[in-house]
C-alpha cells in the first residue's frame, strides 16, 4: 500500500500517473486514484474522492488521465466537467476553477507556470480554449484552439495543421502567429509532442518518433512489438529521456540519443 499524499506531502513531484481504465469502469471520483512520484523516488497515492469534488464534475467511464503537473513540479492540475481543480503538493489543498463550456478535453501548463491552457468542449462540437492564471483564477479566451501539441521555448503555443499533403507548423505567440511547412507527415504530428530541449517526440500507434527541433526532421524511431501498445509521449525526465505508458509493461523510459528503453515502472 503506498503513502496517502494528503498525509505525506511531496511538496513537489517528478510525474503523476493514471492507471489504464476501460468502459466496463464505473465512472465516479470514488473510483479514481492518481500516483505522484516524488523528489524523494518514492510514490504516493491521490484518491481522488478526498478532494471533496461535486459528483456531477466527473467527466464519466473511460481513462480520466493523469493531469498535468506545473513545470516546476508543484502545483497540479486535473480536469473536471465544470473546468478544472488544481492541487499544490505542499498545503495539499485542492482548488476547483469553473470555466466556460461543457467539458474539458485536455489542458497544458505554459513552461513558465504562469498560464494553464484548457481546452473545453462547448456543444456538441464546438472546442475553444481557454488561459487560466493558476494564481488569480482568473482566464481570457485564447486565439487558437489547442491541439495536443507542445510549446515553444520562449512559451509560444506550437500547433500542426494539414495544408494538402503538407504539415504546417504554427508558433502563435501573444496576437500574432507565423507558420511553416515542417518534414513531418501530419499522421504524426496531428496528436502531438512531448517538446523537450533538443526534441520533440510524437506518438502513433505502435511507434513513437523524435524530430530536432530546429529542422522538425525526423531523427529517431521506436517501434513496439505487435502485443504492444504504447500511450503517447507524456513528458521527459531529463534533456535526453522521454516517458510513455505501454499497456503490457507500465511506465517506459526512452532515451532518444542512445536509444536506450528500461521499465520505470508497473503501478
Amino acid at each position: 500500500v503506498l503513502p496517502d499524499l494528503l498525509a505525506e506531502r511531496p511538496g513537489k513531484a517528478l510525474m503523476a500517473y493514471h492507471p489504464r481504465e476501460s468502459f466496463d469502469d464505473r465512472g465516479a471520483w470514488e473510483a479514481e486514484t492518481v500516483f505522484f512520484l516524488g523528489l524523494d523516488g518514492e510514490w504516493r497515492s491521490l484518491e481522488m474522492q478526498s478532494l471533496g469534488l461535486p459528483g456531477s464534475t466527473h467527466p464519466g467511464v473511460d481513462t480520466y488521465g493523469a493531469g498535468e503537473l506545473s513545470p516546476d513540479g508543484t502545483t497540479w492540475a486535473a480536469p473536471t466537467t465544470a473546468g478544472i481543480v488544481l492541487l499544490d503538493l505542499s498545503t495539499v489543498r485542492p482548488r476547483a476553477v469553473a470555466l466556460p463550456g461543457d467539458h474539458t478535453r485536455y489542458l497544458r501548463w505554459r513552461p513558465d507556470g504562469r498560464s494553464i491552457n484548457v481546452m473545453r468542449l462547448h456543444g456538441a462540437s464546438t472546442q475553444k480554449t481557454w488561459a487560466l492564471d493558476p494564481q488569480t483564477a482568473k482566464f481570457r479566451r485564447a486565439s487558437y484552439v489547442l491541439p495536443l501539441d507542445g510549446f515553444a521555448a520562449n512559451g509560444s503555443v506550437v500547433t500542426f495543421t494539414r495544408r494538402g499533403d503538407k504539415t504546417v507548423r504554427t508558433v502563435h505567440r501573444d496576437q500574432a502567429e507565423s507558420g511553416t511547412v515542417v518534414a513531418l507527415p501530419h499522421r504524426l504530428a496531428r496528436r502531438g509532442a512531448a517538446v523537450g530541449r533538443d526534441h520533440a517526440v510524437f506518438g502513433y500507434n505502435r511507434e513513437l518518433v523524435a524530430v530536432e527541433k530546429r529542422s522538425w526532421a525526423p531523427v529517431a524511431r521506436l517501434r513496439l512489438g505487435r502485443g504492444e501498445a504504447a500511450g503517447w509521449p507524456r513528458g521527459w525526465l531529463d534533456d535526453d529521456t522521454l516517458w510513455f505508458y505501454e499497456s503490457t509493461r507500465g511506465l517506459i523510459t526512452w532515451n532518444v540519443e542512445d536509444g536506450q528503453t528500461r521499465a520505470l515502472t508497473r503501478v
